[in-house]
């Protein structure tokens, strides 16, 4: 297409003409987007219609698939993980090498504590550990450890 353009803006140079051709150039280029608009218009009303979208795109899910938060928020997923839509806690679908499911993420955000395998350290170690969310985020409990990290 670009090269379409280019031969024509180059005709317009060779044969002389001037700011006519570049008038009809112009014109073929507004008609040219006005179609593409007009082609894009029902697929973009399709997009609209299926409500408001969240910033953080959310992905779309069946009606009673939807999780709730001990907060009596409703959980919602986006391309990275999930989120209460009441206290804006946070379950990452990818915690330090560790994919965490839907259900994992369920049990998280109903305040349950969940032991899991698989998680990855900054030195490349495996560990695992007991994971639950306080003040809107993942933390792990040790079992040689009382405190948080």
């Amino acid at each position: 297409m670009t090269g379409e353009w280019e031969k024509l803006l180059e005709g317009i140079y060779l044969n002389h003409r001037g700011r006519q051709g570049y008038e009809e150039f112009v014109s073929k280029i507004r008609e040219f987007i006005a179609q593409e608009i007009q082609g894009l218009m029902p697929k973009l009303e399709d997009i609209g219609k299926g409500g408001e979208e969240e910033e953080d795109d959310e992905v779309k899910g069946k009606e009673n698939d939807v999780m709730k938060c001990k907060c009596g928020g409703e959980v919602r997923e986006f391309f990275k993980g999930w989120r209460c839509s009441s206290c804006n806690s946070v379950v990452w679908k990818t915690i330090l090498g560790k994919r965490i499911t839907r259900r994992q993420a369920s049990l998280l955000f109903q305040g349950k504590e969940v032991k899991m395998k698989g998680f990855v350290s900054k030195s490349g170690k495996k560990f695992s550990a007991t994971v639950f969310v306080e003040d809107g985020r993942v933390k792990f409990k040790f079992d040689n450890d009382k405190n948080a990290k």
